[in-house]
């Protein structure tokens, strides 16, 4: 039983190995970029090369919308089960301020259906996992770009009482989730959210994050106006393009979804939001992160308020 591993390189992937590996059950990583023959108990290669393979099973940790360029190539080698990962921003970034948030929720909802839609037409039992707020390692963008932020000023922007709850999820917890949701019949065709094990308010988030930095900060409200202004104006650097201005409406919305479904049948038990330093980015390898001298003066601004 050979399992196929697209995006292995990503946040999850290092943690899915590890746990397949732990089950006695072989990995091939496939990437298109060459690397080294066997890391942390995986053969990697490149897909040209297991066209035509015996390869059963198949685990897409990559963006769910660029499955397609891979099913010619999963057909090729008899696939029959296939488990892929999506996102809940499919819902969370639906009505977002942000046009571009607006284009991504609508990319993952055309993405997951177009993958159902080809794993049915081709007889293939398929799960989509969508996954919440995911962190770990200092490698996401959302976590460890809180940690860097208070780490550097000791201090957070907050719009409104950053009330609205998220359910944190570790990246080695969705692995686990993904080991199951390919071994156990009963998750066939079947899309499960997947969340952390415990809902928190934002700012309460912030806290904890600041804390396991080593950093006592206070909360700085921000009108949500400017602010929209000036994060769209960092966007302008590469370094911030990932910022939007829907990030300041959701510290004040829910973010949680139903995951009962995936607890009863994947029977993971998900860890609460209680990170350590290293799911923070801090490592002897972290080295500080240079910002742009506008955001720079920004955020002085705010810390000395």
């Amino acid at each position: 039983m050979q399992i196929a591993l697209l995006g292995a390189s990503s946040l999850i992937g290092p943690h899915l190995i590890a746990a397949l590996v732990s089950q006695n059950l072989p990995v091939l990583a496939l990437s298109r970029q060459p690397r080294t023959a066997s890391v942390a108990g995986a053969t990697w290669s490149a897909p040209a090369d297991v066209v035509g393979m015996d390869i059963q099973d198949w685990i897409s940790l990559a963006p769910i919308w660029v499955l397609p360029d891979y099913f010619e190539l999963m057909r090729s080698c008899g696939v029959k089960n296939v488990v892929a990962l999506s996102s809940t921003s499919r819902f969370s970034k639906m009505n977002s301020a942000s046009r571009v948030e607006r284009e991504l929720a609508v990319r993952l909802a055309c993405a997951e259906e177009a993958f159902q839609a080809w794993a049915e037409s081709v007889g293939v039992r398929w799960v989509i996992l969508r996954t919440t707020m995911l962190y770990g390692e200092g490698r996401d963008r959302n976590v460890s770009d809180i940690a860097r932020f208070v780490r550097r000023w000791k201090m957070f922007p907050l719009v409104g009482q950053g009330r609205g709850l998220r359910q944190p999820a570790h990246a080695a917890d969705v692995a686990a989730c993904c080991v199951q949701a390919l071994l156990k019949e009963t998750a066939n065709r079947q899309v499960f959210n997947v969340g952390g094990g415990e809902i928190l308010s934002y700012r309460e988030m912030v806290s904890r994050i600041a804390r396991v930095s080593g950093v006592s900060i206070r909360f700085v409200p921000v009108p949500r106006v400017p602010t929209r202004l000036a994060l769209e104006l960092l966007r302008f650097f590469r370094r911030f393009r990932h910022l939007s201005s829907g990030m300041l409406d959701r510290m004040s919305q829910d973010q949680v979804f139903d995951d009962a479904t995936s607890q009863n049948i994947l029977g993971v038990r998900m860890r609460g939001f209680d990170p350590e330093p290293v799911d923070v980015g801090i490592s002897p390898m972290v080295t500080q992160v240079s910002r742009s001298s506008v955001f720079d003066k920004i955020c002085r601004a705010l810390a000395r308020r």
